[in-house]
This record gives C-alpha cells, sequence and structure tokens, in this order.
C-alpha cells in the first residue's frame, strides 16, 4: 500500500532537516549557525527539528553520520573499478580525489570537517573509516611493490593531499592566486607518479623514451 502523502512527509522531514543543517553549518560553522535557521531553511519550526535530534549537536553530528554514508558507497563503486597495480591504483586515486574535491558539497563538507572534526572527533573518525580508511588499506596492499613507491605505501594519504591543499588554497587564497584544477592535477601526478615508478639499476639504461 502506498504510503499516505502526510505520512510520507513526515517521513521525508529529517532528510529536509539534515539537508537544511548541512547549508548552515557550513556556511557559517557549528557555533554561528543557529536551529532557528536550520528550521527556516528546512521550511519547519524549531520545534519539529527536536521532535527528531535533541540538541544542535545531535543535528550536527546525524548530519555529518549521512554524509559519510553516502562518501563510502561512493568509495566502494571506485574501489571495486580501481586498477591494482600500485602506480595505476595511485593515478586512479589522484584522479579520486581532486574528482571529489571539485564537487562542490563535497569539498563544503570537507572544510567543515577540517573546521569541527577537534569538536566532533566521533564526526571525523565515522567519515575516516568510510571515506578514507579503506582506500588507504588498499593504496598500502597495492601489488607491485616496488622499493620506490615504499614511503607511499608507508603514508598513503600523501595522495590526498594535493586535492585538499586545492581545496583549502582556493578558500583561503584564491583570490590572490587563481590555481586551476585540472593543472594542479596534472602536475601533483608528476610529482609523485615519477617518484614512485621504479627506477633502473646503476649501470642499466633508462628505458624511457
Amino acid at each position: 500500500m502506498t504510503a499516505r502523502p502526510r505520512a510520507r512527509r513526515k517521513a521525508e522531514r529529517p532528510g529536509e532537516i539534515l539537508e537544511a543543517a548541512f547549508e548552515e553549518f557550513s556556511e557559517k560553522g557549528f557555533v554561528a549557525a543557529r536551529l532557528e535557521d536550520v528550521a527556516r531553511r528546512a521550511g519547519v519550526t524549531k520545534g519539529t527539528i527536536y521532535v527528531y535530534f535533541p540538541t544542535k549537536e545531535a543535528v550536527f553530528l546525524a548530519m555529518s553520520e549521512a554524509f559519510s554514508k553516502e562518501m563510502g558507497a561512493r568509495l566502494a563503486v571506485f574501489l571495486a573499478e580501481a586498477p591494482k597495480e600500485e602506480a595505476a591504483l595511485a593515478e586512479a586515486a589522484l584522479d579520486y580525489f581532486y574528482d571529489l574535491t571539485a564537487d562542490s558539497r563535497v569539498g563544503r563538507m570537507l572544510l567543515l570537517l577540517i573546521a569541527e572534526g577537534g569538536r566532533f572527533p566521533e564526526a571525523a573518525d565515522a567519515n575516516f573509516q568510510r571515506c578514507l580508511g579503506p582506500l588507504l588499506t588498499r593504496l598500502q596492499e597495492a601489488s607491485g611493490a616496488s622499493e620506490s613507491a615504499a614511503p607511499l605505501r608507508a603514508f598513503p594519504e600523501l595522495l590526498c593531499a594535493p586535492a585538499l591543499l586545492l581545496l583549502v588554497w582556493r578558500r583561503a587564497f584564491g583570490g590572490r592566486r587563481e590555481t586551476e584544477p585540472q593543472p594542479h592535477l596534472e602536475a601533483a601526478k608528476k610529482l609523485i607518479l615519477d617518484g614512485i615508478r621504479p627506477r633502473p639499476r646503476s649501470g642499466q639504461p633508462n628505458s624511457d623514451p
């Protein structure tokens, strides 16, 4: 039996509140954001928010949890299709991170987590475990095991760094030195991928053209 419109509308309210909360928190930060404004964005009363979430902190955590599940599903798709050889996987991971930060919604949430992760360690934990941990593990276990890639296997989070730097840089300094994503990505690939490709042994010719 199809749910009646009123019942369906009620079931959708928590998601609408969390979407409004994302807009408010990402725009103003946790401290400055007000539940009155979240309610206004969601088209409900402030009291309605308390029906579903007991506190402002609970709203933030629920919003972050929903985001981490969404990004975890996105990562699962990437990992199912990702190459296994380490250099190819590293390149695919760089593309993946740049695609994420190019998504305005994801970029805003990442900046919010950077700002509020100390206040909400459980939110940082959930997002790490679902959105980063599985990819870092895959990078550490990638086939190839070349000596030149040992630093990357030890610190696979280095592959996140260029995209995160670009995200933070454009927020803080975009008006002073504008940096376009695609050239930035190509430069990051050259720096990182050239560094992990196997080097010829002493006395052997370099096979690169």
